[in-house]
């Protein structure tokens, strides 16, 4: 019992350790154990000749069925920047480029995987020629400006006015014209100068000079009425120490003109914007009085009604 308390007793720590690393030595080479895994890598293209255009199908990345150490194949699965590059610049229109293992392997760059599959296998390489031309831009525009607005002959306006397209020259010579995204005009009370993108041509692999042009929208005023609610009337010429009354005593006014003007007295209108003479009807000793508006430049005021009835009383009392 002595010998076996000794075997285990002395040199524990050291026996304690060993352990542990051997625990630990298992663990790593179990993680880093061969093992299988898919990984999508990213596909790109390079060296197309200057004077053609790649117009076949290019997938945006490829599937790798991969063998190899866990290390590696994690290298791989980490690596955001890794690409697969297909270097066409030898090619001509209608061959196949294939992704061979070796090929793959190069461009991983990594001796510790092996590549067990590649889908797709390959793509086709089609060129056309590339062909650039200019072509007008065509700008519309949708919703309503602010009632009293519009916009007039030649009221939209953008720059530049023709835009430069390049691409594969069957597809080039068919394009006539771009539009751009329509300008929102709802609501709009005074004139625009707006940004908006162009929306491309129905084709692939065609690239524009500019996205984006610049829009002027100028409206034009319209004429405008506007009837403001009935307002007090303000009685001149009225005899000192006589009372005159005005039945009735408000009157609406009809307003028209330009809209930033009609707008502007709609929305602040004079204390004393109707007005009755009387003076005239006592000499005649009528019982009428013609109402009257303030002028206002540009605009036409019309009272309603346009005729009161007047009533002249005698002289007020001292108290």
């Amino acid at each position: 019992m002595k010998r076996l308390r000794a075997l285990i007793t002395e040199n524990l720590n050291i026996k304690v350790l060993s352990v542990l690393l051997a625990l630990l030595i298992h663990l790593v080479v179990q993680n880093d154990s061969v093992r299988e895994a898919s990984i999508d890598v990213p596909l790109g293209i390079a060296n197309v000749p200057t004077d053609m255009v790649f117009v076949g199908d290019l997938p945006e990345q490829v599937q790798l069925r991969v063998r190899g150490r866990w290390r590696g194949i994690r290298e791989l699965l980490t690596d955001r920047a890794r690409r697969l590059i297909c270097d066409v610049g030898t090619y001509r229109d209608g061959e196949r480029f294939a992704f061979d293992q070796r090929w793959i392997a190069e461009q991983l760059g990594t001796d510790s995987v092996e590549v067990l599959s590649v889908r797709p296998a390959g793509i086709d390489v089609r060129l056309e020629p590339l062909a650039t031309r200019k072509v007008r831009i065509e700008v519309s525009s949708t919703g309503e400006p602010a009632p009293g607005f519009g916009v007039g002959a030649g009221g939209l306006t953008f720059k530049p006015s023709t835009v430069e397209i390049s691409g594969p020259a069957s597809v080039v010579r068919r394009v006539k014209m771009v539009r751009a995204a329509p300008v929102d005009l709802s609501g709009a009370d005074s004139d625009l100068r707006v940004r908006t993108r162009l929306l491309g041509i129905a084709g692939r692999h065609v690239k524009l000079s500019t996205e984006e042009i610049e829009v002027h929208v100028k409206l034009e005023e319209h004429q405008l009425s506007k009837t403001l609610p009935p307002r007090p009337i303000v009685v001149r010429g009225c005899p000192e120490g006589m009372r005159c009354i005005i039945d009735p005593a408000v009157a609406a006014v009809q307003v028209r003109g330009l809209t930033r003007a009609v707008r502007a007295l709609v929305d602040s209108p004079p204390d004393n914007l109707i007005f009755a003479d009387v003076g005239p009807a006592i000499e005649r000793k009528e019982r009428r009085v013609h109402l009257r508006a303030h002028p206002v430049k540009g605009l036409t005021l019309t009272t309603e009604p346009a005729v009161a009835k007047f009533q002249l009383l005698g002289e007020i009392p001292a108290n």
